[in-house]
């Protein structure tokens, strides 16, 4: 029997080899070779036979549609949206990509020719007729620049009545209007002259954006951890306010705060920190005009919108110099604030401002109830210092109080026990009210 299985084996490999050599004989030319006609566009495509026969048959039936977009697709063309923005590969990449899908949703007419199956692949031909295909993306793209146009109509309206927000939004919606031939030269007429629509549109509204002021100031002196407000007027370039424009404002140091704002009827935008947090000299405030929030009002479809961001909006950035606050020292003996000052200093937080009496402050830090109890058990005298520290403003606004109550000192000698009450007091001093300052002062 074993001889006999292996004299069979040659004869079944020989069966399977000449099997595989018939079907890639029998394969029509279009497996190997792409058809060309001057009537039609063709997409070939193929999948590994695996798994259910849906799912491979739609993989060919995809590969073949990318084909035939491949074939029909033209170069971005040099009078195109796309040539207007500053070059970037990645965008490039993206932009080239977007244009493909939006071809592959919105193709229609082709027809499946022949499929082909040998067994390990699935094979699809596709083709589209020409002349059809023409006259539809022809009928199409007219559609698309007629209605860019009563957009561009609707925004030029706006800027003349210098309603500069609208006008930006209406811009964006007549670029959304032709986002299926974003890379078509689109050569129509406006206002008796010749254009190309894609390029002319964003280079409007690039013109519009660019009409927007912001003043505001270059440098401000403030004081750490005391309230900022900053003033911004939005005009356009005859210094006409302009309402309704958004702004983004952020703060390089520490805030939660907002940073969404809108002018006002006057152009006014008022920007306020509750506190300048931060450990630096010098922090920034920068103020731009909110493009992607006016890209987001005006569509929801994403290359339009990243067309619009692509180019940096106008920005103005104030440098803020931060000086420390002055602390005034209050309810003490001139021994007392010596210590005080000297516990203050040498912490975590003596550099963040400057202790000075003075009759102009920021800080008050007022030291009530200050308690040195001395007691004696037999030989031993014992010390305890307690007291109550209150942090105002020169408004007299209470901001915190700490009780503070240190350790006993306990000794023989008598200044020796009022020495360790003393540093024992120091290090509840160090403990509860020393953060809290740094967390008022810094944020941090």
């Amino acid at each position: 029997m074993k001889v006999y299985l292996i004299l069979l084996m040659p004869l079944i490999v020989a069966c399977g080899s000449s099997k595989k050599v018939a079907q890639k004989e029998n394969a029509p030319d279009w497996v190997t070779k792409r058809p060309t006609d001057a009537a039609f566009y063709y997409g070939i495509g193929s999948a590994t036979k695996q798994g259910d026969d849906y799912l491979y048959q739609k993989k060919a039936k995809e590969v073949a549609l990318s084909d035939l977009i491949s074939e029909i697709s033209t170069e971005v063309s040099t009078y195109s949206v796309l040539s207007q923005i500053e070059n970037n590969d990645q965008f490039t990449q993206d932009f080239t990509q977007s244009i493909r899908l939006r071809s592959s949703k919105s193709l229609t007419g082709y027809e499946i020719v022949n499929t082909f199956d040998d067994g390990r692949r699935y094979w699809i031909l596709y083709r589209l007729n020409k002349t059809v295909y023409r006259q539809k993306v022809s009928a199409d793209r007219q559609k698309a620049i007629d209605l860019a146009l009563q957009k561009l109509a609707q925004a030029d309206s706006f800027k003349k009545e210098n309603n500069l927000r609208s006008a930006i939004i209406w811009h964006i919606k007549a670029l959304e209007a032709i986002k299926n031939y974003l890379d078509d030269p689109l050569e129509t007429n406006w206002k008796g002259s010749d254009i190309h629509l894609g390029n002319h549109l964003y280079l409007e509204l690039v013109k519009t954006i660019s009409g927007i002021k912001i003043s505001g100031p270059e440098k401000i002196e403030c004081v750490r951890s005391l309230p900022l407000t900053i003033n911004y007027i939005i005009s356009d370039q005859e210094a006409e306010p302009l309402d309704n424009i958004p702004l983004y404002i952020t703060y390089s140091g520490l805030s939660l705060g907002k940073r969404d704002y809108t002018s006002n009827f006057r152009g006014n935008v008022q920007y306020e920190l509750k506190a300048v947090k931060s450990e630096k000299k010098l922090e920034k405030v920068s103020a731009v005009v909110n493009l992607d929030k006016l890209a987001e009002e005006a569509t929801r479809d994403n290359m339009v919108r990243r067309i619009v961001t692509q180019k940096p909006a106008l920005s103005v950035t104030t440098i803020l110099e931060i000086r420390k606050p002055v602390l005034k020292l209050a309810g003490l003996n001139q021994a007392e604030e010596a210590e005080i000052r000297d516990y203050i200093l040498k912490s975590s937080i003596g550099e963040l401002f400057e202790i000075r009496n003075s009759s102009t402050y920021d800080y008050l830090l007022e030291v009530t109830e200050m308690r040195r109890e001395q007691s004696k058990n037999r030989d031993i005298n014992v010390f305890q210092i307690n007291g109550v520290i209150a942090l105002k403003t020169m408004e007299e606004t209470p901001l915190l109080t700490v009780e503070i109550k240190g350790e006993r000192g306990l000794h023989y000698d008598e200044n020796k026990a009022l020495n360790k009450a003393t540093e024992n007091w120091e290090k509840e001093f160090q403990r509860k009210l020393i953060p809290k300052l740094r967390q008022l002062l810094s944020g941090l």
